[in-house]
């Protein structure tokens, strides 16, 4: 029915093609991760759960359909072999139904980095009898970008500073989150900071950012600061040089944190990133899991993405303090 199992699962703590039991010689509980693909964020979350002792993890790849993810949701529940779900959800409203019959069955269900409910712009748990939910801050993660857009040009002496974001799909709800919180820091900083330019790559990758890129920066040669997802400024990085451009004239930021981005930080190609922690979320969604596995009585819990040993906001000055946790 469109979906897969990829033949990529992990048990306990060994590396992602191993096969060890539980706990003393335990069978390991068995845990469906279903997502969209397997690419690098969604990589990092499966190692993070990989990482759990006593559990077995086996990613379902499952697209960017609702209806095809709903129904890879309702093939394992079919399967009778996981006692576990976690979901990046493709659609806040579109999965609840699956999710809801996973439920029933007696199935815990996690929900990571976006949101599962009616309300697509909580992080909260929405569905009863679920476990847990453990989604990105958006709209402050976005107030963090801006500020630091207002820095970057202060200190360049730069105004008004004039922002530019390139968004990636804009029917997901996470797109007007990243607008509000921009537009929230803007409009306290009055008459120094404009935002000039909001556009959608089409996707969050570097191909996607290149060419997003080189639109922006020929509509708006002059703007000062560009905010985009951490992949898709791979590209964005491109199309500045291509323009004959320097980084001290336009400033990036990113939103995410991978490695490629938090390498850009320290060489200063990037003036910051705004992290994501994608193996904390997938190692807290199987410790979870198992909790209320052995409780199935247990609250559902809100947890949060951000791995509190670990700062948020990165420029040159703390770059070497984080190295991405995807590629």
């Amino acid at each position: 029915m469109g979906t897969a199992a990829v033949t990529l699962t992990a048990c306990g703590s060994t590396d992602a093609t191993g096969t060890s039991g539980g706990k003393n010689g335990a069978e390991p509980v068995q845990i469906a991760f279903i997502g969209s693909k397997m690419v690098d964020y969604q990589n990092a979350i499966f190692r993070g759960m990989s990482s759990v002792d006593g559990v077995k993890v086996t990613f379902i790849e499952s697209g960017f359909d609702p209806n095809k993810q709903s129904q890879a949701m309702d093939n394992a529940v079919a399967s009778g072999r996981y006692k576990g779900i976690v979901l990046v959800p493709n659609s806040a409203t579109g999965l609840i139904p699956a999710a809801q019959r996973a439920i029933a069955a007696g199935i815990q269900v996690v929900n990571v980095s976006t949101t599962l409910g009616p309300d697509e712009q909580s992080n909260k748990v929405q569905l009863k009898g679920q476990a847990a939910s453990i989604v990105e801050q958006f709209e402050p993660y976005a107030e963090d970008m801006a500020k630091l857009a207002l820095r970057a040009c202060a200190e360049a002496r730069q105004s008004p500073c004039t922002i530019a974001r390139i968004g990636g799909l804009p029917q997901y709800a996470v797109e007007g989150s990243l607008t509000k919180g921009v537009a929230k820091v803007v409009a306290e900083a009055g008459s120094d900071a404009k935002v000039v330019a909001t556009t959608f790559a089409g996707g969050y990758g570097p191909t996607e950012g290149l060419k997003a890129g080189q639109d922006l920066l020929a509509s708006h040669p002059k703007v000062n600061v560009v905010l985009a997802s951490t992949q898709a400024m791979q590209g964005v990085e491109q199309a500045v040089t291509e323009a004959g451009l320097d980084f001290h004239q336009v400033h990036l930021i990113g939103l995410g944190g991978n490695k490629f981005g938090m390498k850009s930080v320290a060489a200063g190609r990037r003036y910051g990133e705004v992290a994501f922690f994608p193996s904390y979320v997938g190692k807290t969604a199987a410790e979870t899991l198992l909790k209320h596995i052995a409780d199935p009585d247990l609250k559902g819990e809100t947890l949060s993405a951000a791995d509190p040993h670990l700062p948020l906001v990165y420029t040159k000055k703390n770059a070497d303090q984080f190295k991405g946790q995807s590629n």
